[in-house]
């Protein structure tokens, strides 16, 4: 069951980016409010690297009453990021700043196209 719904996810993905010309995906598989305020937050900041495509990003969040929430950033399914997440409004939209810049680097260094980026998150 999971096998075909990566596989319909895949499917969807190239029908969007043939038909809309976007770069990849952004999940939200977030559970809390201060889960998805990190995701709008994280979303309203993200920008795909130039010459960067098929990439699929998830924001993944899971509570545990040990660590509190989690948020996990996967980059085609495999985790990049782990976030112990408060719910402290300031926080969240630092921290949302501070991912998206860390991932846009991590992206260009990782696909090998580290091409002296300026870009600059507002």
């Amino acid at each position: 069951m999971a096998s075909k719904v990566v596989f319909l996810f895949m499917i969807l993905a190239f029908c969007i980016k043939e038909v809309c010309g976007t770069d990849g995906l952004v999940f939200d598989r977030t559970r809390t409010k201060s889960g998805r305020d990190f995701y709008e937050a994280f979303l309203s900041r993200w920008q795909y690297p130039p010459g960067i495509e098929e990439v699929t990003l998830t924001v993944e969040e899971f509570t545990d009453p040990r660590w509190g929430t989690q948020v996990f950033i996967l980059v085609n399914e495999e985790p990049i990021f782990r976030i112990i997440l408060r719910p402290r409004e300031e926080e969240i939209q630092l921290l949302a700043e501070e991912v998206a810049q860390a991932l846009f680097k991590y992206l260009l260094d990782t696909y090998g196209l580290h091409q002296n980026s300026t870009k600059e998150f507002y």
